[in-house]
């Protein structure tokens, strides 16, 4: 029997197999700092953590936004104006 498995599929399996909660990283960086779990200042770098990453992905994806978005060109302006005495008349197009 052969199984076929859609490029989808494994997309999703492989990123949930990677799926890592941005407060297990939070956690894993403060131990790293040589923090202690369950102190007051453990839970102070988790949630300084948290808060830096939060702001490093709206900072990515405003990046990203601004990558995809069409570039807009000024478009161009013509202004012809006439005088006749003390009396300018301007037209744009």
């Amino acid at each position: 029997m052969r199984v076929r498995v859609s490029g989808f599929a494994i997309v999703v399996l492989t990123g949930l197999a990677a799926c890592t909660s941005t407060q297990e990283v939070a956690q894993k960086h403060c131990d790293g700092y040589g923090f202690t779990q369950g102190t007051p200042e453990y839970a102070r770098c988790v949630q300084t953590e948290v808060n830096a990453m939060r702001e490093r992905a709206n900072e990515d994806l405003a990046t990203g936004a601004a990558l995809l978005a069409p570039r807009r060109s000024s478009p161009i302006v013509n202004t012809q104006c006439t005088t006749s005495g003390v009396f300018t008349n301007c037209r744009t197009w």
